[in-house]
């Protein structure tokens, strides 16, 4: 807990996160309405112009009366911001790249969501090009990646849940589903193990998620097809969640997790979106067939090259 004093709230914070050791923390001071104040960002993490528009407005302010409620209404309203009473739940907010502002005389902590960071620019996937759709695909910055979902799918019913696995790299994922279409007993399976996932770090977000939702026990742990499809096109994700399909977006990847899948799914192509649903449908039946034959054809054709007796004289072929 938080005290009054802002002396106190400082040093706890600094002892949490190390501040002295770690150069990247800053601490700015400055005065609101006459009572000391300070917060705490990352370098490099937050947006530099909101920042310092935020720290103009606050020295700007002429509140009689300076409570939490008054100061996040009148000073900082422009911003997302969230009440903290809990030490530890103010570091992860440090640590996740917000602004967290300590007031003197006020027993709360106030996060503001200014946080930036480098990202490269939206361009289309190198695998899976196409001529008729658009030119764009997911990077590796969550919240960009369910803007691009969100563009396409302007309804009440998409959903986004938050989740966050790791308990040293604190991974924020978030899950994705159509209300109206999707398949509830699989919702709550997955959702259910996205909140028992138990790991301390999830740098390789994609995989630690994947192993986790998927039981390796037993034999599956030996199988060596695919069991989710990865997605990097936002056209293609808005499709697969219209056909009742649940999205998983992890940050740091720049592509998204669909389940539940077929062997089926595997066989689109993103042009298969773009052409008429006959001719997308006889493609993606074109390429099953040539993928059985790619599997048997050539046993079988090693089988008579082998034995002619089954299928007679082969001495015209020079074997």
């Amino acid at each position: 807990m938080f005290s009054n004093a802002l002396d106190d709230n400082i040093m706890l914070i600094d002892s949490l996160t190390d501040r002295e050791n770690t150069f990247d923390i800053k601490l700015a001071r400055l005065d609101i309405s006459g009572r000391n104040a300070a917060y705490y960002f990352i370098d490099g993490y937050v947006n530099g112009d909101c920042l310092q528009r935020v720290h103009i407005e606050l020295l700007n302010q002429k509140i009689d009366t300076l409570t939490i409620e008054t100061l996040s209404e009148k000073a900082v309203a422009f911003s997302e911001q969230k009440r903290l009473t809990d030490e530890n739940e103010a570091v992860l907010e440090i640590l996740g790249g917000n602004v967290v502002l300590f007031v003197d005389g006020i027993s709360e902590a106030l996060a503001l969501n200014l946080y930036s960071f480098p990202k490269r620019s939206i361009e289309e996937s190198e695998k899976n090009r196409t001529l008729r759709g658009p030119h764009d695909s997911f990077s590796e910055s969550l919240l960009v990646n369910t803007v691009l979902i969100r563009r396409r799918i302007a309804t009440p019913n998409l959903a986004f849940e938050k989740f966050s696995i790791g308990s040293d790299t604190n991974t924020r994922i978030a899950l994705c589903y159509m209300k109206d279409s999707v398949n509830i007993k699989s919702l709550n399976i997955i959702k259910s193990k996205l909140s028992k996932i138990n790991i301390r770090s999830a740098t390789l977000a994609q995989e630690a998620v994947v192993n986790a939702l998927i039981s390796q026990s037993g034999l599956i742990k030996f199988n060596p097809l695919p069991r989710v499809r990865y997605i990097e096109r936002p056209d293609t994700a808005a499709s697969v969640l219209i056909e009742g399909k649940i999205l998983i977006i992890c940050d740091n990847s720049p592509s998204v997790i669909a389940l539940p899948i077929s062997i089926y799914d595997f066989f689109e192509e993103q042009n298969d979106y773009y052409f008429p649903p006959l001719t997308g449908s006889y493609l993606r039946i074109v390429r099953f067939i040539i993928f059985l034959l790619s599997i048997y054809l050539i046993p079988i054709w090693m089988l008579f090259i082998s034995r002619t007796d089954l299928g007679g004289s082969l001495d015209f072929l020079g074997v």
